[in-house]
């Protein structure tokens, strides 16, 4: 196994080609690719912050009230 690995590296640099071509690529579409490749995970985090921000909130709204009477 680890010499198929060793033959592919040496005659298939796939490593220098994908360093290549992202050296190659516009700043623009490298921040699209990454951007439409994680889009689902952002949105995710922000629905999760704002339900978090939520509940947070509204402990801290219940505990002053409690705490000023």
């Amino acid at each position: 196994m680890e010499h198929g690995r060793e033959y592919i590296e040496k005659e298939h640099p796939i490593r220098n080609m994908v360093e290549k071509k992202i050296a190659e690529s516009e700043l623009g579409a490298l921040e699209d690719l990454v951007i439409s490749a994680s889009s689902g995970e952002i949105r995710f985090i922000e629905i999760t912050g704002g339900v978090l921000g939520l509940i947070i909130g509204l402990l801290q709204m219940l505990l002053l009230t409690l705490w000023s009477r």
